[in-house]
Order: C-alpha cells, then structure tokens, then sequence
C-alpha cells in the first residue's frame, strides 16, 4: 500500500496519503503483537527492514537533491516504513540482521524511488525486495529452523505439506499459524471498515487459491482449507495484493489479477525450492497486468469500431 494514486480511488477520498499509510500500519499491529507473544525475536526482522526502508529513502532523495529537509519531509508519508515492516514480515526471523536492513534499502531505493517515488513504482516494493533477497542471499533466506518450539521442519508450510489432514491440526505450530492468521486478518477487516481496500481483492485471492488447492489435493476440502493460514497467504490478500499502484484500478481487472495471484500461489508452493509464492504469484502478476488491461482495452475500441 505504497502510492499516492490510491488517493484518486473512490474508496481514498478525503483522505490524505499519510492517513492511509499510518491505517495500514495499525492494520498491521494484531498480527505484530501476536508475533511479539508468540516470540519476541520474530519482531526484529520487520523492525530492521522497517528502519533500512526510512533510511535508505532518506538517502536516496538526499543524493538526488541535496536538501535534507526535502529528504526528511518525503519520510513523513509513512509509505518507506510501511514498505519495510510488510517485507520484514515476510522475512525468515533466523536470517542475519543484516539481510533486513539491505532488504529495506532495497525496498526503498529499487522497488519504489528508481521509478519515480511515491505512486511510480510498477511493482509492489516489498514484494520486489523479498524476491531480490531471495535471489541474492539464497542460504539466508532459508533459515528457519529452529523457530518453530524444536521443530525440525524448514517453514509452517513444509510441516503442512509433510503431515496428513488429520496431523497437521494437531501441532503446535498450526495453532501458531491459526493466530498469526487471525490477527493479519483482523487487520485486514479494520481496513475494510475505513474503505482503504476493497473486497474483491483479498476474497478473489483467496478463491483463486482455494480452486487450485483443491484441483492439486483430488478435491480434499479439509487439506486445501487447511493450507489458508500458513505461509504468506493472508498478508499477501489483505497488505500485499491490494497496493493499488501495482495493482489493476478497475474492478473486473482486480477480479483477474486476484485470481491470478492465487492460483499462482498454490502452484508455485508444489514445487520444492520455495515452498511458499506469494511473492512471485504478486509480482508475476504486475507484470502481466498492463498486458491484459491493454488487451482488454484492445478488444472493447474494435468492439466499439464494429
């Protein structure tokens, strides 16, 4: 939620681009503070991520123009802290404290600020950032064992691919899962009720996911729904698919670019090297977003002409 064009939505109107930023934010404190319960080292990622995201803005329009004030005044949208705190989130709470902080810069610099600032970017910037990381840091964005009360599984997600239906709701780390899940969601709802996002967003998402599951696990519905609340389904559909800079305005388009990111999501987590995907499901979608709105586009002038 990193843009200065949601103000022109109708659902942002009358309300300024800081106010948005900082309902996002509060959105975010459920799920947070289930996170500091739970384990308190789980808050430094998205704490350090947070704090790179504000000084590498800082750093990039004071480069470009020299005046600190203007560099100091950008930071007070909210919108470069917002950015870090969603990819920290992300994050593997064991990976160096290190790999927030560049990730944050990145964030700031790569995913929004080389593309014009606040509302340019084409991708969402946390996403873009977490692939980065991905790709770069390899080794340190796999490190999550241990996290989990002994646990010798990677991720929440390789437990839950592992066990059966009937196992899997057993474990500890699901109810973990089912908290943290029902947090980010109650965060989610808060910004349904202030009008910052809308509906078809987050439910076709969470459709498009569900139909795929469904498809992969021969029509089992207790293991498809079983995988809503592990991994990054839940922020992604409420915080991330929602940025309406990288994200279609139109509602007919959302309704296809939800449904994208979540059948992209389910399939890309049967494979093995990354056992989630909502970070390339959301970015693969940007990518094809101005494709299908130009095509669309496209079709309805020689409509029109005929």
């Amino acid at each position: 939620m990193t843009t200065a064009s949601a103000l022109r939505s109708p659902f942002h109107q009358g309300q300024s681009t800081q106010r948005i930023m900082l309902s996002v934010i509060i959105a975010l404190l459920p799920g947070l503070s289930i996170m500091g319960f739970i384990n308190p080292f789980w808050l430094l990622q998205p704490l350090l991520a947070g704090l790179g995201a504000v000084i590498g803005e800082w750093f990039f329009i004071w480069c470009c123009t020299r005046q600190p004030a203007q560099a100091s005044r950008t930071l007070m949208d909210s919108s470069a802290l917002l950015a870090g705190l969603l990819l920290g989130l992300c994050l593997p709470p064991a990976s160096p404290w290190w790999l927030a902080f560049i990730g944050g810069h990145i964030c700031s610099m790569l995913g929004k600020q080389m593309y014009g600032g606040l509302g340019a970017n084409p991708f969402n910037p946390a996403m873009l950032a977490y692939l980065v990381l991905l790709i770069g840091f390899p080794l340190q964005m796999s490190q999550w064992q241990g996290l989990y009360d002994g646990l010798t599984q990677a991720t929440l997600l390789d437990q839950a691919t592992v066990l059966s239906p009937a196992q899997w709701p057993g474990t500890h780390a699901f109810n973990q899962a089912c908290l943290l899940a029902l947090g980010f969601t109650l965060g989610g709802l808060y910004l349904l009720r202030l009008g910052i996002i809308h509906w078809v967003t987050p439910i076709c998402l969470l459709l498009g996911f569900i139909i795929v599951q469904l498809y992969i696990d021969d029509f089992n519905v207790k293991a498809s729904l079983l995988q809503i609340p592990v991994g990054g389904l839940i922020i992604g559909a409420f915080f991330m698919a929602t940025d309406p800079v990288s994200a279609p305005n139109h509602r007919q388009d959302q309704i296809i670019y939800a449904l994208g990111i979540g059948a992209l999501t389910s399939l890309i987590r049967q494979g093995q090297q990354y056992p989630d995907g909502m970070a390339f499901a959301i970015v693969l979608m940007n990518i094809v977003t101005p494709s299908f709105i130009s095509l669309k586009n496209a079709l309805k002038h020689k409509r029109d002409i005929l």
